[in-house]
């Protein structure tokens, strides 16, 4: 696969980025969702800032009927060196580190995993003004 650059990665830019581990023994299991806002790659590292993103409770599977929070940290940065990019067919980057048991997984804007009105605590633009014209 080709070298991962802030060009190669604005595809992404819109859509969705799930972040686990896949070890079942580690202490805390983890498992996150997010809507990408920006990604850049400088010096070896990838750093992504979130529209927004939520925590899964429970880890339950599949994403569509699981339990999510709002999560308040709206940033991710890893060290591409220790991890290996895989292109799932035309759309998914997969992003895996076995040192780290993480797996980051990018989906395209047209690819939406979660949908944020699941997303407990999370309150977005466009539902304010829904919920403003219902009342």
């Amino acid at each position: 696969m080709k070298r991962l650059t802030t060009e190669t990665l604005q595809r992404y830019v819109g859509g969705q980025l799930e972040i686990r581990n896949y070890v079942r023994t580690l202490a805390e299991p983890y498992l996150y969702c997010g809507e990408v806002a920006t990604i850049v790659v400088e010096n070896n590292t990838l750093y992504v800032k979130f529209a927004w993103v939520a925590r899964n409770v429970g880890l339950t599977l599949p994403l569509l009927t699981s339990r999510w929070v709002k999560h308040d940290n709206l940033s991710y940065a890893v060290d591409l060196r220790l991890y290996r990019a895989n292109r799932v067919g035309e759309g998914p980057l997969a992003l895996t580190s076995r040192a780290l048991s993480e797996i980051a997984l990018f989906h395209l804007p047209n690819d939406r995993q979660l949908d944020p009105s699941n997303v407990e605590g999370l309150e977005l633009p466009l539902q304010k003004a829904n919920s403003a014209t219902t009342e």
